[in-house]
């Protein structure tokens, strides 16, 4: 039997057009109030998805108010929820991480940690780093936002969240 395979490579393209495409529609909507935290959240273990979250609120806050607006704002990720429901089956997995390297996980992979904070921590990093990347090719450049705007990332129900609360502000900028 062939392992599952997830290539993180080609979830972030697709997550490059979907964070592209929110942008574009949040700006073709004329929004009055410029944004004032950028909110990414995702879900892996009961459906696979991410969200990107625009919050106008004056001031925006880091409550989660992202979680009441997932209806028409998330992508889905359905091979991610897949694969993690037949891991725990005890079927083999495959990832292809942002440098191309191919990895073969198993229960043994995992050194004691529990399958909701293995691949909170892998799916919450690749999406940081996708977001890293986004910040630095300018897709934020044309979403009208307050200045020193912050961004954070979350995992439901709540196994991945970045920044830390004494980072926020300080390394999440857009």
């Amino acid at each position: 039997m062939q392992a599952l395979r997830i290539d993180l490579r080609a979830d972030q393209v697709k997550l490059r057009e979907y964070f592209r495409k929110r942008v574009a529609e949040h700006n073709a909507a004329l929004h009055p109030l410029q944004v004032g935290l950028v909110s990414v959240g995702f879900q892996f273990d009961q459906s696979g998805w991410v969200a990107l979250y625009f919050d106008t609120r004056r001031p925006a806050l880091w409550d989660g108010e992202w979680t009441v607006h997932l209806t028409g704002n998330t992508i889905e990720h359905p091979t991610w929820f897949e694969a993690v429901d037949k891991f725990c089956e005890g079927e083999p997995f495959e990832i292809i991480d942002l440098a191309g390297v191919l990895r073969q996980l198993s229960v043994q992979s995992l050194y004691g940690q529990s399958v909701d904070a293995y691949f909170s921590q892998l799916f919450g990093t690749f999406i940081l780093d996708s977001m890293r990347t986004f910040v630095a090719q300018g897709i934020f450049s044309t979403l009208p936002k307050v200045p020193r705007c912050p961004y954070v990332v979350e995992s439901l129900p709540g196994g991945f969240t970045w920044p830390s609360l004494n980072e926020y502000g300080t390394k999440n900028i857009l």
